[in-house]
């Protein structure tokens, strides 16, 4: 633990107002330190992100990757650099479960994923095509310590996999895919489009 001194004159000084000249005089102590695999918001813009990757080798100018939302509340992929937080660390707080919760439901939304919605999982489930439904009233599931957040289903399709589907899982995103449906006519007329054009083609399920 490192230790400060204080003048007397700075003591008397501290009777009124004291947190804020404690915060001026010794500013380290109040800095927050950005540390890989935890989120972080920042007092004056939208930024909320998660490290990471940290070098501390290269002191204030060192590599300091992260994923989540800019300053203005955009997402960003893993390969966004945010090494100049690291001269602003005392606008930055670590966030709360409920703030990165709200922050990604938000963004799920802004993607598409809603009841109906049709997606991949974003992790392994052989490229299964899945189906959002509300259950008891719930559609997003969050798990903070496990940085995911998962969709509910069908009860037919939980059965299935025994787990709702991740869209979200360490900065990874699933995507909702757009389902383009024809009659019976029209589908036969595409097909006969596409062999007088050259085309070859499969019928899957």
């Amino acid at each position: 633990m490192k230790k400060f001194e204080i003048t007397e004159e700075q003591i008397k000084t501290l009777e009124n107002d004291g947190i804020n000249y404690i915060k001026e005089w010794f500013p380290e102590v109040f800095e927050t330190k950005l540390e890989i695999g935890k989120w972080y918001k920042c007092h004056h813009n939208k930024a909320l992100f998660f490290i990471t990757k940290v070098d501390p080798s290269k002191g204030d100018k060192g590599d300091c990757k992260a994923y989540g939302f800019n300053m203005d509340g955009v997402w960003t992929n893993e390969k966004w650099d945010v090494s100049h937080y690291k001269n602003e660390n005392r606008w930055m707080i670590e966030a709360t479960e409920e703030q990165v919760k709200s922050a990604l439901i938000k963004e799920a939304e802004r993607r598409g994923f809603k009841s109906g919605a049709k997606f991949k999982s974003c992790i392994s489930e052989n490229g299964e095509l899945r189906t959002a439904e509300e259950f008891r009233g719930d559609l997003f599931h969050f798990y903070f310590n496990d940085n995911e957040l998962t969709i509910s289903t069908s009860i037919n399709e939980w059965i299935k996999f025994n787990s709702n589907p991740h869209i979200f899982k360490d900065g990874v995103w699933a995507e909702v895919i757009k389902l383009k449906y024809y009659t019976k006519e029209q589908a036969e007329k595409r097909l006969t489009e596409l062999e007088n054009d050259g085309y070859e083609y499969e019928i899957i399920d």
